[in-house]
Order: structure tokens, then sequence, then C-alpha cells
């Protein structure tokens, strides 16, 4: 089972569902049927310098804050 059904379900149920995850295809694809608001965020830690800093994360939003 995927993060993403789990997700599914408890929306289905009326919880409050926020997920923020890194701005990938894969991750807009799993969760095209939700709204998804783009934010930026800083990140100081990564095995590569030029991963540091500044980057796009995307916020998941369940049915009930729609």
């Amino acid at each position: 089972m995927l993060l993403r059904d789990v997700y599914q379900e408890l929306n289905a149920r009326g919880c409050k569902v926020l997920l923020s995850n890194s701005d990938t295809p894969l991750i807009r694809e799993l969760y095209q049927e939700f709204k998804i608001v783009t934010v930026r965020a800083s990140r100081w830690i990564n095995a590569k310098a030029e991963g540091r800093g500044k980057l796009n994360e995307v916020l998941v939003v369940g049915d009930y804050y729609g």
C-alpha cells in the first residue's frame, strides 16, 4: 500500500489531511486529483552543496481544506 492510498482513504473519510513533499513529476502525478500548492523551502542539509538552499516543495491539500 502506498502513502497515496492511505492519504486517499483518510481524505475519503473526511479527515483533515495535508502532505508535504519534494516537487517532482512523480509526486505531482501521484496526487494529481488533489489541490497542489507550490511553496519555497530552505534546505541546509544535502550531500551535495548545490542541493542546499531554496527549492520548491509541494503541499497536497485534502478536500477538507479545499
